[in-house]
C-alpha cells in the first residue's frame, strides 16, 4: 500500500521517540520520516521534511512544547497537523492547546490504537475531542500556563532549581510564580497548592 502520511515524532525521551516511531512506520499508509527530542531540532526538520502529521509530547528540550506548536501554526497554518501524546494530565493545558489548532490530545496509557485512529482522523482535518476528563474552568484559578506547569513540577517533587533548569529560567522567576500560584489558589504551601490543584482539576496524579 502507498504510504501516504508522513509523521514526525517529537519526544523528550530518544528512546521513546523510536519506540514511538517504530511502531508507527508498520503501520501501511504512514511514513515516519523523523524522530526528534528538543525544539530546536524540530523546528529544522519541519522546515525541511513538512510532515503531514506531527506527534508530540509538550515538554522538550530547548523550549517550550506549546511554543513550539504556537510557532508551527502561525508558520503552517492547518497544512501540520498536530497530535499531543503525553502523559501530562491537566486540564487547562489540554483547553490551551486545543484553542492553539492541536487536532488530539492523547495520553500514552491509552491503547496506541487511539494514535493511529488520531493520525488518521486528523490527517482528514478532523478534531478529535479527549474524554478522559471535562474541561476545568480557568476563572476558578487564573493560572497562567507557566504557572501550570509549575505546580504540575511542584507535584513532581521537583525543587525550585530544578523547575528553573527544565523551563529555561530563572529561580528568581521561579519564586515570583510560586507565590503568585499561592496566592491565587488561596495556599500557603507545596502541599496546599498540589491539594488544591487537583480539588480544581488543574492536576491529576
Amino acid at each position: 500500500m502507498n504510504r501516504n502520511i508522513k509523521l514526525m515524532i517529537l519526544d523528550n525521551h530518544p528512546f521513546v521517540a523510536g519506540a514511538i516511531g517504530e511502531y508507527l512506520d508498520r503501520v501501511d499508509d504512514f511514513k515516519v520520516i523523523e524522530k526528534v527530542n528538543d525544539c530546536q531540532k524540530a523546528l529544522t526538520f519541519i522546515e525541511q521534511c513538512k510532515p503531514d502529521v506531527l506527534i508530540m509530547d509538550p515538554f522538550l528540550k530547548n523550549g517550550k512544547g506549546i511554543n513550539l506548536v504556537k510557532s508551527i501554526k502561525d508558520t503552517y497554518k492547518d497544512t501540520i497537523k498536530i497530535i499531543i501524546f503525553t502523559d501530562y494530565h491537566c486540564n487547562e493545558f489540554i483547553k490551551v492547546a486545543y484553542q492553539i489548532g492541536i487536532h488530539a490530545y492523547i495520553l500514552k496509557e491509552e491503547p496506541f490504537e487511539k494514535v493511529i485512529n488520531a493520525v488518521r482522523q486528523s490527517f482528514l482535518g478532523n478534531v478529535l475531542l479527549p474524554h478522559h476528563f471535562p474541561i476545568a474552568d480557568s476563572a476558578s484559578h487564573n493560572l497562567t500556563m507557566t504557572e501550570i506547569e509549575i505546580l504540575n513540577l511542584i507535584s513532581k517533587e521537583k525543587n525550585n532549581q530544578e523547575i528553573a533548569k527544565e523551563l529555561h529560567i530563572s529561580k528568581r522567576t521561579v519564586e515570583y510564580h510560586i507565590t503568585s500560584i499561592y496566592q491565587k489558589l488561596g495556599v500557603y504551601s507545596r502541599v496546599g497548592a498540589i491539594m488544591k490543584g487537583m480539588e480544581k482539576g488543574i492536576l491529576y496524579l
